[in-house]
């Protein structure tokens, strides 16, 4: 019941932070600090759909023990299934070539 509606709102609130600054920046406040950036492989920022749709199997890549995001240190690429689902991909920029 009530324990319940508290999850959903929540999932509600985190979904809302991370497609919210994805599809507008692509950088939520601590990837600024970090000088990381979520990019299309055209490096663009990516639309609501796509930042919704790495939400979600960022969600998947949690089930089986975290092994989604660990995955990256394995991938020849360096991606994450989320990042591979959304087509999308995490670049860092140094502070000298950051447009903020």
């Amino acid at each position: 019941g009530e324990n319940l509606v508290y999850r959903l709102v929540l999932i509600g609130v985190v979904y809302a932070f991370f497609v919210g600054f994805w599809s507008r920046s692509g950088r939520t406040l601590g990837m600024q600090s970090w000088g990381l950036q979520l990019e299309t492989p055209e490096g663009q920022v990516p639309s609501a759909t796509t930042a919704s749709l790495r939400f979600v199997a960022a969600l998947l890549s949690l089930l089986p023990l975290g092994l989604g995001f660990f995955w990256q240190l394995w991938d020849k690429d360096g991606l994450t299934w989320h990042d591979r689902i959304s087509k999308t991909r995490v670049v860092y920029y140094p502070k000298d070539q950051r447009a903020d």
